[in-house]
Order: C-alpha cells, then sequence, then structure tokens
C-alpha cells in the first residue's frame, strides 16, 4: 500500500505471547456500517506461532477502542471482542494482580478453518500501546 501508513495494533508481549493487527486495505466503497477493514493477524503464543487474514467492519474497531479505552482507564473489569464472522475473538479480564487475563481463539478461514485457542497473562502497560495503534489507524484512515 503505497503511501498509506503501516498501522498495527499489538497485545502482549515483544517477542511472545501476542496477537498483532496489521491494518491493510479499508473498502471504501462498502456504505457504514458495512465498511470492511482487511487485516493480517500475526500472533505467538507458547509453542504455536503463526499468520492469517481477516476481514473486520469499522464499527468493530470503534467498539474495540471504546472497550480499551475503559479498561486502560479504570483498570477493572472484562470485555468480549469478536469479529461478525468469529474468525477471531479475544477477552481481557483485569485481575487483582494488575495483570489481564488474555484469552481467544484464532480461525485461518473465516467460519471453516483450523481453530487455535490461546490463554495468558499480560501486564497492564500492554494496553496502552494496544490502544495508541489501534486509535492512530482509526484517525487516520476511518
Amino acid at each position: 500500500m503505497s503511501g498509506v501508513a503501516d498501522h498495527t495494533m499489538h497485545l502482549g508481549g515483544a517477542s511472545t505471547e501476542f496477537l498483532e493487527l496489521r491494518f491493510g486495505r479499508v473498502f471504501e466503497e462498502d456504505p457504514e456500517p458495512y465498511r470492511g477493514v482487511e487485516l493480517t493477524l500475526d500472533f505467538s503464543f507458547g509453542a504455536f506461532s503463526g499468520g492469517c487474514g481477516a476481514v473486520v467492519f469499522a464499527p468493530e474497531l470503534h467498539r474495540l477502542r471504546r472497550e480499551l479505552e475503559l479498561l486502560s482507564r479504570t483498570l477493572n473489569g472484562r470485555f468480549q471482542f469478536a469479529t461478525l464472522e468469529d474468525q477471531f475473538g479475544f477477552s481481557l479480564a483485569m485481575e487483582a494482580t494488575g495483570q489481564a487475563l488474555f484469552s481467544g481463539h484464532i480461525l485461518d478461514q473465516a467460519g471453516v478453518g483450523n481453530r487455535l485457542e490461546f490463554e495468558t497473562r499480560i501486564d497492564q502497560t500492554y494496553l496502552a500501546r494496544a490502544l495508541e495503534g489501534l486509535s492512530a489507524f482509526i484517525e487516520d484512515r476511518l
């Protein structure tokens, strides 16, 4: 994508135990609320690592940002995120220790793919980095 900033949302550790969303093309021709966004999902959980493509709708990303903002601000609570086609989803639940229980799933193809389920704990400081990447994409492209 020439001329377009590379936007990512990275949730988790730097090299292990993470899910990264690399935002790609926005389907400008699609009307709201059905405007799609291409993603590349990169992940590493334990001995499992890989990547696959996915599509999300713009309103799903706006909702994700609101939920991450709330969790980051209060450091309390839980939320779940899933795409309409359930190709990937995750939940974050804050714990008294300052960590978040981060669990979810990824399918390599929407609806019919192989399914990877994951669960790990991540530090609360990772929330700000994820929120920053997501917000930059939304402000820039949506």
